[in-house]
């Protein structure tokens, strides 16, 4: 019994201390958190006077002799007076407060963050820390004591009104100008196509609060036109540039085509070079062999007569692939192609190229001369066929004559050697 007594005045006296720690935290409400690093806050800007419609920046600088490992504060100002722009993704806000928040972005001893703002109205706006920014130390996130300041940005009234009313650019959309663009040189001109009744004007004022107006771009009729560009400075002064603009008329433009084409074909004809004499080129479809005069080469009509022992064949000259006639056999003549084509009267017949010549001449032989002179030819080669054919029997016959014979030596003089060898008695005869 007096132990169990003993037990419960201890437990009594444990109780009753823990009342007395928890009533003296109770009378001690402000007690004070001691930090083991401090660090600073500090609001900057390189100006503190600034004119209303100016940008400026604000720089919030957080710094420490330890390493800072996490930053979050709050930045108020008179949404009135200034309008805040940007600041980086780690920074957010409008409208009066801006809210930095760097966690887990690197551990520096100093880290600092540009915020935009615009001077918006007259008047003066402090900018300073809002509430207690939180710094944060590395390693267990331990909290800083911080010192921090504030600073008040000046805005004064817009200056006079500008007097700026040049161009800083001028160009047609899909058109030249000329002489080339000066803001100090207000005519120009430029020619466009007949097919274009409307001109697109770029122009951009040299000062962003003149204004441009253009005239005259549109309805443009053949012949000059007259393009106005009207800049008005912020003050109301005013200055006119002018495009003329000289829309083609069709007849020229048939005009022009025609002379660029024919510059076209001379130019290809230099291309593919001249070989001799003469040229060969392509001219609208058709294809046109040049010298002293001019043929069209055309394919041989299905109803002409292609004189006997020709073969049809292509030759290639200038780069340019014509369909021509060839011998068939090997003779003198096989340096001659036959080309069939149009002189500058419009006739049509044959012309007998030379390869080695390089010249082209109208065929005069008779179509049945020529034929005859081939057929000649040809039973020519036929006949000196037939004398090598006679000739390699006769070489066949002699051949197998002179085996004939010597295969009847063969026998005779094995038989010989027989005859000889039964007379001749035996050595048991002896």
């Amino acid at each position: 019994m007096k132990r169990n007594t003993e037990k419960f005045i201890s437990l009594r006296n444990l109780i009753g201390k823990i009342i007395v720690v928890l009533f003296c935290l109770w009378l001690v409400p402000d007690a004070q958190v001691v930090y083991g690093a401090s660090a600073s806050v500090t609001i900057s800007t390189e100006t503190s006077e600034v004119i209303a419609g100016e940008t400026f920046s604000v720089i919030v600088t957080a710094e420490s002799s330890a390493v800072i490992s996490d930053f979050e504060a709050y930045i108020s100002y008179d949404p009135l007076i200034l309008e805040f722009t940007s600041g980086g993704k780690l920074v957010s806000g409008g409208n009066g407060l801006v809210f930095i928040s760097d966690i887990a972005n690197g551990n520096n001893t100093v880290k600092k963050y540009v915020l935009e703002f615009k001077a918006i109205k007259s008047g003066s706006s402090e900018v300073a820390i809002a509430e207690k920014p939180m710094v944060y130390g590395d390693g267990n996130r331990e909290e800083m004591s911080v010192s921090k300041n504030s600073l008040t940005i000046g805005v004064s009234g817009k200056p006079s009104k500008k007097n700026i009313n040049d161009l800083k650019e001028l160009s047609l959309v899909d058109e030249k100008i000329s002489p080339s663009f000066s803001k100090d040189v207000t005519e120009y001109a430029a020619t466009v196509k007949n097919s274009v009744t409307h001109i697109a004007v770029k122009a951009v004022a040299e000062d962003v609060d003149a204004k441009i107006q253009v005239t005259g771009n549109d309805s443009l009729e053949e012949g000059n036109n007259e393009i106005r560009i009207l800049v008005t400075a912020e003050d109301g002064s005013k200055k006119e540039y002018k495009i003329v603009a000289y829309r083609k008329t069709k007849q020229e433009e048939a005009y022009e085509k025609e002379e660029k084409q024919q510059n076209k074909d001379e130019d290809t004809k230099q291309e593919e070079g001249q070989i001799d004499g003469f040229l060969v080129y392509k001219k609208d479809g058709e294809v046109l062999f040049e010298n002293s005069y001019q043929y069209t080469i055309l394919d041989v009509p299905e109803d002409a007569e292609i004189p006997v022992g020709y073969k049809k064949t292509s030759i290639t000259l200038c780069s340019v692939n014509l369909p021509a006639y060839e011998l068939k056999v090997n003779s003198p003549e096989k340096d001659f192609f036959i080309l069939y084509a149009k002189n500058e009267e419009g006739e049509e017949g044959f012309y007998r190229y030379d390869r080695k010549e390089k010249t082209l001449q109208r065929y005069v032989g008779s179509l049945t001369a020529s034929t005859d002179l081939h057929e000649t030819e040809m039973e020519n080669q036929g006949m000196e066929e037939t004398d090598y054919r006679q000739k390699i029997n006769q070489m066949m016959i002699i051949t197998f004559v002179m085996i004939g014979i010597s295969v009847v030596f063969l026998l005779i003089i094995i038989k010989l050697f027989l005859t000889t060898r039964i007379k001749r008695p035996t050595e048991e005869e002896k």
